[in-house]
């Protein structure tokens, strides 16, 4: 497996200082000359180098597709504490495939209700009803492509890996079919499928699906690699018993999850305090709107999706060149303790305090500098409020992506009473953001809990 051809992943492709490539041609000379020579003497099997495997002919012509993706014949092994027999899904359940049809069948209204792949929410593994396709009522659909209570709702082929072999679980019949792409389980008395879907929602589920579809530009999960998955298989009565645990964790957490999800601060203003526009208090500026050229590494330029719910964000950033940082700051220059407020798009008002002392430009982004006049976490808070997010969709423009603009910014009402009230402010939402994040560390800790359940099973 070559990670490593000599050349940058990015659009420059440049000239590196190291590359797998002249191992890879001095190992695969030496098992030539060994097969040539019927000696073998000289290649460790147990320790091939750059993740190599060997593969027997056979396995690779068994099913017919000669796949040369080296990922696909790795055999994981997982210890398993011997309680319980390891079984095949091929023992246990039934895929259906789901309906294919054409852009054509494609109807406006008083169609048949298709589900697919963007329908599944990976992290609670429910079913969004948003965004389903209507086909045409004179297509012939078999009733089994329809979901029903019960089924585990899964992608089998997609061209992104992050849906292909997401699931979902269908608590009761509902009248929707699914799409070419999709596929329902469906259990034998074997197995419970809430069990199965646990199973499958798992690290060894996904390790098994990358491991034998890796490399494939669309990914397809074909029934046989699905039925090749095995599980240990308790009783009825264990299934039950592990399954009933998990349920009641899922309410500790479904309640922590409410609890951070609907959290905001919430700030009681009072008659008398002063409203006053930003821009008089404090300075505002924003960052660039140009577009410069990206480079592989450099200065990170954010822009507004970086500004999360979690605060400032590193992840998925492009890289400038210092000319170009250079003649941006002299427009926005951040510092720590500014505050950063995304300016559009769909998260338009998110707001966070920069805490990181690495460079960086910005774009996209307001940006507000400290002042004496107002305690900076009172003014972060308040921009996180209802009341703010409500003048936020008031002052907002344009169609498809809407935007504030620098001078909504500067005009935005701020009330300000005395300092010493927004210190107490400021404690009082520190004390209750202690409380949020008690309950996220809750629903980590239960989200553990969960995959032990399954865990157990197996010994790590």
């Amino acid at each position: 497996k070559i990670e490593n051809d000599g050349f940058s992943l990015g659009a420059q492709r440049k000239e590196l200082s190291t590359s797998d490539l002249p191992d890879a041609i001095i190992f695969i000379k030496q098992y030539i000359t060994a097969i040539r020579n019927n000696d073998f003497s000289l290649i460790d099997f147990e320790k091939l180098p750059l993740n190599s495997i060997i593969v027997e002919k056979s396995r690779i012509t068994e099913n017919g597709d000669f796949n040369l993706n080296g990922e696909r014949y790795k055999e994981t092994k997982h210890k398993h504490n011997g309680e319980y027999e390891l079984v095949s899904l091929s023992e246990l359940c039934e895929l259906i495939r789901g309906v294919t049809y054409s852009k054509e069948d494609e109807v406006e209204e008083n169609g048949y209700k298709v589900l697919r792949a963007n329908n599944i929410k990976l992290d609670s593994g429910n079913i969004d009803f948003n965004d389903v396709k209507l086909i045409s009522k004179n297509l012939k659909l078999s009733d089994k492509q329809k979901l029903y209570a019960k089924d585990i709702f899964i992608c089998t082929a997609s061209g992104s890996a992050e849906h292909i072999g997401k699931t979902a679980f269908v608590e009761q019949d509902i009248d929707y079919y699914f799409g070419g792409f999709m596929g329902a389980i469906r259990c034998n008395e074997q197995v419970l499928p809430e069990f199965l879907f646990q199973n499958l929602r798992g690290e060894r589920f996904n390790k098994h699906l990358n491991d034998i579809i890796a490399g494939a530009n669309i990914k397809n999960l074909k029934a046989e690699f699905l039925y090749s998955f095995k599980i240990p298989l308790p009783p009825i009565s264990i299934q039950q018993e592990i399954l009933t645990k998990i349920e009641i964790f899922e309410k500790i957490k479904s309640g922590a999850k409410q609890v951070v999800e609907n959290y905001k601060p919430q700030i009681d203003i009072k008659p008398e305090w002063e409203m006053v526009e930003l821009g008089k208090i404090t300075i505002v500026k924003d960052g660039t709107h140009d577009s410069p050229q990206y480079y592989d590494s450099g200065i990170p330029f954010l822009t507004q999706k970086n500004i999360t719910i979690n605060g400032l964000s590193f992840e998925d950033i492009r890289f400038i060149k210092e000319e170009d940082h250079e003649k941006f700051y002299r427009r926005s220059d951040v510092a720590i303790g500014d505050i950063l407020i995304s300016m559009i798009g769909a998260n338009r008002g998110m707001s966070c305090i920069v805490n990181d002392a690495r460079v960086f430009s910005i774009k996209n982004v307001g940006l507000i500098k400290p002042s004496e006049r107002i305690n900076q976490l009172y003014l972060l808070n308040y921009l996180k409020s209802t009341e703010a997010e409500s003048h936020i969709s008031l002052v907002s423009k344009g169609g498809a992506q809407e935007f504030i603009s620098l001078t909504a910014l500067r005009e935005f009402p701020i009330p300000l009473p005395d300092l010493s009230i927004q210190d107490a402010i400021v404690s009082q939402i520190e004390n209750e953001q202690q409380l949020v994040n008690a309950n996220k560390e809750l629903i980590r800790i239960y989200e553990h809990k969960i995959k032990d359940e399954i865990n157990k099973l197996w010994e790590e």
